[in-house]
C-alpha cells in the first residue's frame, strides 16, 4: 500500500521531468522510485519507508509506464487513504487498486528506462533550509521576467538571493538568516547557479507548504532540492542540472 501523498509526488514528477517511465526498487524496508527523461536534466529520487518489513531477499527493480496513470490519485477523496499496488512478475503486469477501481499496466524492462545518478561530492557548496512555501513568490516572479532563474548564496553579507533580468525588467528576492531556518554559505566568497523556469517553477509548486526543504548548490554539480512529505515516512530528492550559464 502506497500513501496518496507519495503517488501525488510521483505524478508531479512526471510533469516536472517530462518523463513517464519510472524504476521502482523494492527492498525489505523501503520502496525507491527513480524517474527522469531522455534529456537527463532533472530527475527524482523518492524513498518511501515501509511500516512493515517485507520478505525480500535481494532488491527487486521493476519498470512502470506512468503515462496513462499519472492522475490516478484524483480518484481518491481521502488524503489519508492508500493506493494498493500489486506486482505480478509472471504476467509482467502491475495492478493498481483504488476505491474499488482496478487498473492494469504492463511492466517495463528497467534496463531500458532512462536513469541518471549523481555520484559526485559537493566539495564546495552553499545551502539553505526553509519551509516549503517560502520561495514560491520569488521563483514565480523570476519566471515572469525571464526563463533563467538565478540562485545565489553569499557569506558576507550572509544572504540568499533569487534574481533574473529580462530585456527591460529585472527582479531580486533577498532572504537573510532571520527569514530562513538555516543558511550555510561557502567559507570563502559566494556561490550561485542558473536554472530554467521549465523545471524549477513546477518543482517548487509541487512542494507541500508545510515541508522542510533543503536547497543545495555546488560548483559543477546539479542543484539538489530535498524535502520531507508531511505525515508520511518518505524523502523526496530532485536534482536539476545547470542548463544555462
Amino acid at each position: 500500500s502506497i500513501p496518496v501523498a507519495v503517488v501525488e509526488t510521483i505524478e508531479s514528477a512526471v510533469d516536472i521531468t517530462n518523463g513517464d517511465r519510472a524504476i521502482f526498487t523494492l527492498k525489505p524496508n523501503q520502496i525507491s522510485i527513480h524517474l527522469t527523461d531522455n534529456s537527463r536534466i532533472c530527475w527524482l529520487e523518492l524513498t518511501y519507508y515501509l511500516r512493515r518489513k517485507r520478505a525480500i531477499d535481494t532488491p527487486l527493480s521493476l519498470g512502470l509506464d506512468l503515462s496513462e496513470l499519472k492522475d490516478i490519485s484524483t480518484l481518491t477523496s481521502e488524503t489519508g487513504s492508500n493506493i494498493k499496488l500489486d506486482i505480478n512478475r509472471s504476467r509482467d503486469k502491475a495492478r493498481i487498486s483504488i476505491n474499488g477501481v482496478t487498473f492494469y499496466s504492463p511492466l517495463k524492462d528497467s534496463g531500458n528506462i532512462p536513469q541518471t545518478e549523481f555520484a559526485g561530492e559537493y566539495d564546495r557548496f552553499g545551502e539553505i533550509i526553509t519551509d516549503g512555501e517560502n520561495l514560491d513568490l520569488g521563483i514565480k516572479v523570476a519566471g515572469l521576467v525571464n526563463d533563467k532563474v538565478n540562485f545565489h548564496i553569499s557569506q558576507t553579507p550572509s544572504i540568499f538571493t533569487i534574481s533574473t533580468s529580462g530585456e527591460r525588467d529585472s527582479m531580486k528576492y533577498v532572504a537573510d538568516q532571520s527569514m530562513l531556518d538555516t543558511l550555510n554559505a561557502p567559507t570563502e566568497a559566494s556561490i550561485g547557479v542558473t536554472l530554467t523556469k521549465e523545471y524549477i517553477q513546477p518543482l517548487q509548486t509541487s512542494i507541500p507548504d508545510s515541508s522542510t526543504v533543503t536547497y543545495r548548490i555546488g560548483e559543477g554539480c546539479p542543484a539538489k532540492i530535498s524535502y520531507d512529505l508531511p505525515s508520511v515516512q518518505a524523502e523526496v530528492v530532485y536534482y536539476v542540472r545547470r542548463r544555462v550559464k
